[in-house]
């Protein structure tokens, strides 16, 4: 029941991200991109989902909320950026010198850039203060890996 309740409060937030970015927002550069591909934004969603279900809430959390931040921060950053660069340059120099700087919007970059910082932190975050008593995943494939070495070097020396 616990788990079920972090599941649902990790998919509250993209939820409610995809629905102002439907609704209100679909104008808007980045904003409109989550609402386009949602079955390529769908993934984003799922590996918080996985977090949780391997017991790593406070790193889904912080995913979904680096998520959120990197959204914003994207499309702002992106924004004046662009906006800066309208400033720099006539409309004809951009045309005739500088074509592709005319519609250029780097909130995507700045949105993964965020969420991979986000991710760091909440890595940080889940292993320095939240500990749980649960091996982690890549202890539990280390230990996989380990065993299959184990196993089949004893099935090698059996048959000599």
């Amino acid at each position: 029941m616990k788990r079920l309740f972090k599941v649902l409060s990790i998919l509250c937030i993209y939820v409610f991200i995809y629905l102002i970015s439907t609704l209100y927002l679909e104008e808007v550069y980045i904003f409109g991109w989550t609402s386009r591909v949602f079955r390529q934004y769908f993934l984003v969603w799922i590996i918080p989902i996985i977090w949780v279900a391997f017991d790593k809430y406070a790193l889904a959390l912080t995913l979904a909320i680096g998520h959120l931040a990197g959204l914003f921060l994207g499309q702002y950053i992106g924004d004046l950026q662009r906006a800066n660069i309208r400033l720099q340059y006539t409309y004809e120099e951009l045309i005739n010198f500088h074509p592709g700087l005319v519609n250029q919007h780097n909130g995507f970059i700045i949105w993964v850039f965020t969420l991979f910082g986000f991710t760091i932190i909440g890595i940080l975050l889940q292993i320095y203060v939240f500990k749980t008593n649960e091996p982690s995943l890549f202890d539990i494939i280390y230990e996989s890996i380990k065993n299959f070495y184990t196993n089949v070097k004893a099935m090698i020396s059996k048959r000599k």
